[in-house]
């Protein structure tokens, strides 16, 4: 808790020492929260690979211990597969022709389309995703085609009938 009040420079050693301690216990979701906190720091710092490296790690802590919501804050995309595919298809519902094309998105895409539509930057997705930003776009370009978009504001109404505009 301390580190997150502290300045950045001052933060990573006391996440260090934080991860230090922790690794000698028995409390391994807060090693895995200790973790993806010092991983942010770094990526803050500009140390992009060891963050990621650490954000991995974390996530990995947070999966042997069946912490399911951190390990969705810590890395997004590795989200279950079914909690996408339930949130597009509502059953007792007729399927209408946006939710079509909105299944017809892979799950990378819908993370991205998701997260442009709440507004994000296209480096503030790939942060999030831990994925370039020259991917976003990639995935963006793809998801226009497939949505018949034209711009990036029209995601939202596109997405609202499918009740995936709530997810991620």
């Amino acid at each position: 808790m301390l580190a997150r009040t502290d300045e950045l420079k001052r933060r990573v050693p006391r996440l260090k020492e934080a991860v230090e301690i922790l690794e000698g216990g028995d409390d391994r979701i807060q090693l895995a929260v200790a973790l993806g906190e010092l991983g942010r720091a770094y990526r803050a710092l500009g140390d992009f690979n060891r963050g990621r490296v650490l954000v991995r790690k974390a996530w990995h802590v947070a999966k042997t211990c069946g912490a399911d919501p951190l390990c969705r804050e810590l890395m997004p995309r590795h989200a279950d597969p079914g909690e996408l595919a339930a949130a597009a298809a509502q059953p007792g519902q007729a399927t209408t022709e946006a939710q079509r094309d909105v299944e017809a998105l892979t799950e990378a895409e819908v993370r991205i389309a998701v997260l442009a539509a709440h507004g994000n930057t296209n480096r503030e997705i790939a942060s999030k995703l831990f994925v370039t930003v020259s991917t976003v776009e990639q995935h963006l370009t793809r998801i226009y085609r497939k949505l018949n978009v034209k711009r990036r504001r029209d995601l939202p109404a596109k997405l609202s009938d499918s009740s995936l505009t709530g997810t991620v």
